[in-house]
């Protein structure tokens, strides 16, 4: 599949990026009357597929001529196509110019209290440690999944530890955004579960509890409570010692 045809290597290869093709593209996300050949291509594409698709039409949306039916018409799409869309939504989100229509899907998706949490995990496994593009998604993100697995109330070591897991990623997030209090106090709780795994079974969980405990150290020495990060990073820092061993 390919949205910009004509693309093959050599004399007669296809202008990309394609204006008039985008054009064309943002023309048919705003119009009620024909058919939208982008729809079921959403239904069909494979990972790269999904990608190209969503930088051919977030590129379009973002001319001001196709404003906002085109953007609102993506956002839908990517909704209507989570499973494939979503996904390919976190990787090109920081590669376009204008990402809002996405934004918007992942933020929609994140407040669905529907929404399936193994597709809320994924994507927030996916999101970048640092990212100013997807900052909000991600403590959205963070929120949705920890709310879900908090509500599962499952007391197996393997849900504590993706919670645990999770609460981390928000901290970082929560930090990523200006909310230093609410990082630290996500990242208290997570080293709170971490440590009690760990007394079950350092074997399994003590590595999670360094990765936490360093992340928390930033997190400390960001409000300038330097002795306590030093602490932190001190313990994180014997226990990676301590698994190379």
């Amino acid at each position: 599949m390919s949205l910009y045809p004509g693309q093959s290597r050599g004399v007669f290869g296809g202008l990309v990026p394609d204006r008039i093709a985008e054009h064309l593209v943002g023309a048919l996300l705003i119009d009620p009357t024909r058919p939208c050949v982008i729809d079921p291509l959403a239904t069909t594409a494979g990972e790269a597929e999904a990608e190209h698709l969503l930088t051919v039409c977030t590129r379009a949306a973002s001319h001001p001529h196709f404003a906002p039916g085109a953007g609102q018409h993506l956002t839908q799409l990517c909704l209507s196509n989570a499973d494939t869309l979503l996904p390919a939504a976190v990787r090109i989100a920081t590669q376009v110019e204008l990402p809002t229509p996405l934004l918007d899907a992942l933020e929609r998706l994140a407040n669905d209290p529907q929404a399936d949490v193994d597709l809320l995990t994924k994507l927030q496994g996916m999101l970048p440690t640092e990212t100013q593009v997807l900052a909000h998604s991600a403590v959205a993100l963070g929120n949705a999944v920890v709310a879900r697995l908090k509500a599962a109330n499952d007391e197996s070591g393997g849900s504590r530890a993706a919670l645990a897991e999770s609460m981390r990623k928000l901290a970082i997030a929560l930090s990523g955004v200006g909310q230093p209090s609410q990082a630290l106090a996500a990242a208290t709780e997570a080293i709170e579960i971490q440590r009690s795994l760990t007394e079950q079974d350092s074997d399994g969980y003590l590595s999670n509890l360094a990765r936490i405990l360093a992340a928390y150290s930033v997190l400390l020495g960001e409000v300038g409570r330097r002795s306590e990060a030093l602490d932190a990073v001190t313990e994180a820092t014997s226990i990676f010692r301590q698994l190379v061993v």
